[in-house]
């Protein structure tokens, strides 16, 4: 009897499917199965890879975006827990052992959120910036286990609290769509719970020009994710904006919302070289680093301390690149009337 079933969205995941599907099939058993559905993609051989691993290869006849796609592996599924797992993350050798152990002691209502490493095979500093950034800002740094967040990477609930919330929204074919799920489990009385032994290893490698789009567009998706809920409660909004955690959260906000004053600053002791603008552009810049002391710490720790002359500038185009997206998302938003 199947009672777990492994979800693996892919679109054009040619060079990183057949390495997650092998660190999860070393840990199935009998209990298990695999289930791999294909968003349409132009890469033709996905097929082979998969059925190398699971018989249960599934494509799609047009794209339709990961919400809808992992909605149709959860109809396919046998087993009474959905395990969702991204194409481009390695499972840790312990990953089902740890989700089989955490499911006995919990109730049936609970969905439990894993964790991307801060580790990355991959070398350049963009994709590593981006898995040490991940990591400290929304596992790392929160302190509770009950956790009012979900992201898609790497998620555990059982099948029939999927169906009973409806599942992802259809309507959200971008991103955000995890988010926009973890909401409503939490609406409906489901804990959602951050166990950072369940730890998988992203392999999405990124170029400055790639981790900036990448970001804008997130940040777009939920500037858009904000707006469509603020009309509830005033808890419930801090559920939308922050995962319940302001306090926790405000480094990053406070950086986004600095990003375009400190450009502006740039900008003016540029075209007037007023020694009053380089003054003032080095207090910006030291609470933009006093802001995120504890990140630039812990990748220090990590990494040699002059590694972090390679990531501080990064980090900022990161927040300006956030901001812009914000921003548009706000403009597309309330002027266009676009929701999602």
């Amino acid at each position: 009897m199947i009672k777990f079933s492994v979800i693996v969205p892919v679109y054009n995941g040619k060079k990183t499917l057949a390495i997650c599907l092998a660190a999860i099939k070393k840990q199935v058993n009998k209990q298990t199965e695999i289930i791999v559905v294909d968003d349409c993609s132009p890469q033709k051989d996905l097929k082979e890879i998969a059925e190398r691993f699971t018989p249960r290869y599934f494509r799609l006849k047009e794209n339709c975006g990961a919400g809808r796609v992992r909605n149709f592996g959860a109809q396919k599924a046998k087993g009474e827990w959905l395990i969702f797992i991204d194409s481009d993350v390695i499972v840790s050798g312990s990953f089902l052992k740890e989700v089989f152990k955490k499911l006995k002691l919990l109730p049936k209502n609970t969905c439990l959120q894993g964790v991307y490493g801060w580790q990355t095979p991959i070398k350049n500093v963009y994709s590593q910036y981006k898995n040490f950034y991940y990591y400290y800002n929304f596992f790392y740094r929160i302190k509770e286990e009950k956790y009012s967040y979900l992201s898609s990477h790497c998620f555990i609930l059982q099948r029939k609290v999927f169906k009973e919330v409806g599942g992802f929204n259809r309507q959200i074919k971008t991103v955000m769509e995890d988010a926009d799920l973890g909401f409503r489990l939490i609406q409906k009385g489901c804990c959602v719970l951050l166990d950072k032994k369940i730890v998988v290893t992203h392999l999405k490698k990124f170029s400055l020009s790639g981790l900036l789009i990448n970001d804008a567009k997130l940040s777009f998706a939920k500037a858009k994710h904000v707006l469509r809920n603020s009309h509830k409660k005033d808890k419930e909004r801090l559920v939308v904006v922050s995962g319940g955690r302001v306090s926790e959260m405000y480094p990053i906000v406070l950086s986004v919302l600095l990003s375009p004053v400190i450009l502006f600053v740039l900008l003016m002791l540029i075209f007037f070289q007023n020694i009053s603008f380089l003054y003032l552009l080095v207090l910006l810049l030291s609470v933009l680093l006093l802001l995120n002391f504890g990140f630039f710490k812990f990748i220090g720790c990590k990494k040699r301390p002059l590694y972090l002359l390679k990531v501080i500038p990064i980090f900022y185009l990161d927040m300006l690149s956030s901001f812009l997206g914000t921003m548009l998302g706000v403009v597309d938003y309330s002027l266009f009337d676009r929701k999602y």
